[in-house]
């Protein structure tokens, strides 16, 4: 039996062989070279990595809102820890480029823009980034009081709860008010308050990205002004202002609480003001009597005449006195010289002096000197006249201005009337037949109707025909005019000698208003008992403050209207004058036809 010997037994007759590598079996000097190469190579690498780990990096993008519009000038920072590697500004479009620090460590970039939130973005990787930003919350709104009028100054205050930080802010000329680019997301208690109103508190939850809008309603800390002025329906001015809800007095309003100036200034009375001092829900009444303006006019005029002041006598002769400011007339009358008169201008705290008296004295039996008389009396009384002047004993005629066509107010009832009794005696209608009223026969003016009577109340012919000329009743004449035709009536005018007083129109002259009179006087149109009736009528009219105010003793037959021509003196001064130039002659008894 053999036993084997182990290969490396130092007993072994034959060659030791080994399994390790052939290049530990080369000679030692040629293994050290390999040796070394291979530690060069290895140190080489490990070299190139070191210098690769210590390069900078790059990162670049757009910073965009969550709209996805670029936010301009927004700054990108690269960090490393606490250690600020890079910065860049972004442009206008929201792009941005930075490089910085090493790529062995670890990085984060944060993008802040004012009015923005901050942006924190870790290990942000390689390639073109999109941060977004939120938006920092808007809070906006407007002040206003109970009436929505918009309240400047107002003083706005944000708090946090637990935060001993506030912001505030003010409102503008019309209120509004604007938070916006500073305010972070949280939840803020409002409070608004503004002097001489009640406070207002609000909370708001603010987000990022929103837009908050709040309306402060801050009502006004109010008192009550009673006011009233002696006369009444005067403006008043608080603080120089018109008083809102106050057009005229008397008034209730309320006005803000504090001290206020109460005015009241216009043309006619002496400026008034009083200091007011107003606590809240305060009841304050004024009462206060305004004192005229007045001037001073002096009146020089010769004693033998009479001295009127807005149609009332004040001397024989001179006269000085105060009168309130404004448009006065004045006239001066005797009974040698034609009537003057004249407007007066007084001025505030103003002496006025005006000579009366320098008129043409009155020439018997002178038609010229009576004409140029007249005249220079009517237009200084401005307007437009036409006189007719017929005596109906002789027939003698003149007249100023008789044929021009003019309004002829209540003239053009003449022909009505006259109509009236026309078809009464031709049987066309009776006396009692009744007339049924309609809404369009109702016209304001002089008479009685428009205020007593109604649509379908029935009136006699003969209670229209006395209501016509009694009470110069306008209802009247448009009922009439109706019932039997403006045509008819002018065409029967055209027959007697009127062919221009046309009833729609209300349209005639002086000429032939007179001769329709003079016919009637004369008997020419009516049987002689209806011509008495009729001139009784005429005779009986309320308007008895007009020419017979000037000539007692005679009877005047006339047809007169409440209107400013139908009170002028002029047609009255016309008659008194014809008569003292003894152009007129009227016996006791006989009409004055007017």
């Amino acid at each position: 039996m053999q036993v084997a010997r182990p290969l490396d037994s130092p007993q072994h007759g034959s060659r030791v062989t080994s399994s390790l590598p052939r290049f530990w079996e080369r000679p030692a000097g040629r293994r050290r070279s390999r040796l070394a190469l291979l530690l060069a190579v290895l140190a080489t690498l490990a070299g190139a990595s070191a210098g690769w780990s210590y390069l900078p990096v790059s990162y670049q993008g757009r910073v965009l809102d969550v709209d996805g519009r670029p936010v301009g000038g927004a700054v990108v920072q690269l960090w490393a820890g606490l250690r600020l590697d890079g910065t860049a500004a972004g442009n206008a479009g929201g792009r941005w480029s930075v490089s910085g620090g090493h790529r062995i460590d670890a990085h984060q970039l944060l993008a802040t823009a004012p009015g923005y939130l901050p942006l924190s973005r870790p290990d942000p990787g390689e390639g073109s980034l999109r941060l977004v930003l939120h938006r920092l919350p808007d809070l906006e709104g407007k002040v206003v009081d109970e009436t929505g009028a918009g309240l400047a100054g107002a003083f706005l205050v944000l708090t946090q709860p637990g935060s001993p930080s506030e912001w505030s802010a003010r409102s503008a000329e019309n209120g509004s008010f604007q938070l916006d680019g500073f305010l972070q997301p949280g939840t803020y208690q409002v409070q608004v308050s503004a002097p001489e109103h009640d406070g207002y508190v609000t909370t708001v939850d603010l987000q990022a990205d929103g837009r908050f809008k709040i309306k402060p309603v801050l009502p006004r800390q109010l008192g009550t002004l009673e006011l009233n002025t002696v006369p009444a329906g005067l403006a008043p001015l608080l603080d120089g202002k018109p008083l809102p809800g106050c057009d005229v007095t008397p008034c209730s309003v309320n006005i803000a609480i504090g001290s206020h100036v109460l005015s009241v200034t216009n043309d006619l009375y002496v400026p008034w003001s009083q200091t007011l001092v107003v606590g809240d829900h305060q009841s304050l009444p004024v009462t206060t009597t305004l004192v005229r303006k007045t001037g001073t006019l002096q009146l020089d005029a010769p004693a033998a005449g009479e001295v009127w002041i807005d149609g009332s006598q004040v001397s024989n002769g001179s006269w000085s006195g105060a009168l309130p400011t404004g448009s006065h007339s004045v006239a001066y009358r005797s009974a040698t010289t034609w009537p003057q008169t004249t407007s007066v201008e007084i001025g505030w705290k103003q002496q006025t002096r005006v000579g009366l008296g320098a008129v043409p004295a009155i020439v018997p039996g002178d038609q010229a000197a009576f004409l140029a008389g007249l005249d220079a009396y009517l237009r200084s009384t401005g307007g437009q006249f036409g006189i007719y002047f017929l005596d109906l004993k002789t027939g003698s005629e003149f007249g100023y201005h008789q044929d021009d066509l003019m309004e002829a107010a209540s003239d053009i009832k003449i022909p009505v009337a006259l109509y009236v009794f026309h078809q009464v005696e031709a049987n066309a209608v009776k006396w009692d037949d009744k007339v049924t009223l309609e809404a369009e026969d109702f016209m304001g003016g002089t008479g009685l109707l428009q205020g007593s009577a109604s649509a379908g109340d029935q009136f006699s012919y003969w209670d229209l025909l006395t209501l016509l000329i009694e009470q110069s009743d306008n209802t009247a004449w448009r009922t009439l005019q109706r019932v039997l035709g403006a045509d008819t009536i002018d065409a029967y005018a055209a027959s007697i000698g009127a062919p221009d007083c046309h009833q729609v129109d209300d349209n005639c002259t002086a000429h032939e208003s007179g001769l329709m009179l003079a016919r009637l006087y004369r008997g020419q149109l009516l049987n002689r008992a209806d011509t008495a009736t009729l001139l009784t009528v005429f005779e009986s009219t309320v308007f008895d403050d007009r020419i017979n105010y000037y000539l007692g003793g005679l009877t005047v037959t006339t047809s007169a209207a409440d209107r400013d021509a139908s009170l002028h003196p002029a047609g009255a001064a016309a008659a008194e004058y014809a008569l003292k130039s003894g152009f007129m002659r009227c016996s006791p008894g006989s009409p004055l036809l007017h």
